[in-house]
């Protein structure tokens, strides 16, 4: 990725050199640079995901379940965010039964890390933790708690970071 946002640095500055003559010239390489900026800004952004079923459980056996990315040493701006959602009531069966209960929302929604429940409830997120590992990546987790007796919830852990 390094050569790569080397090689477009390279192609700014023959765009640079190439628009010292006429204004449409110009024009057109400031427009080829301004094209190549946001395709290097493109490449140091990344996003990793990870995704795991919580099993359903109850308020005095509430099932857990920790979610880990793993991120390069040189990431910078590093933004977390947990979600879940419910499953199929049923679980994980195949094929799933049908969502015939009243928990709600199949899709995506964000959750609080530290404190407080889930907007789907009956499950809430603990707080991330972050580990640096001997070959310079960093571990990021998070614990995803679930205590709703009738449905499988799924959890998400999504790290946005740029690359420096």
């Amino acid at each position: 990725m390094q050569r790569k946002i080397t090689t477009l640095i390279t192609a700014i500055g023959i765009c640079f050199a190439a628009s010292g003559g006429a204004a449409a010239q110009s024009s057109e390489a400031e427009a080829r640079i301004a094209e190549l900026q946001a395709e290097i800004e493109r490449l140091r952004h990344r996003t990793k995901v990870s995704e795991a079923v919580v099993r359903r459980g109850t308020p005095a056996n509430i099932s857990r379940t920790t979610i880990s990315v793993f991120i390069p040493e040189n990431a910078s701006n590093i933004k977390i965010s947990v979600y879940m959602k419910n499953e199929p009531w049923g679980g994980h069966q195949n094929p799933p039964k049908p969502n015939t209960d009243d928990l709600g929302t199949s899709h995506y929604l964000e959750c609080p890390t530290g404190s407080g429940e889930c907007p789907i409830g009956w499950a809430k997120v603990g707080s991330t933790s972050s580990v640096s590992l001997p070959n310079g990546r960093t571990k990021i987790s998070a614990t995803f708690a679930n205590w709703a007796h009738r449905n499988d919830r799924t959890g998400k852990l999504q790290v946005e970071y740029q690359l420096d």
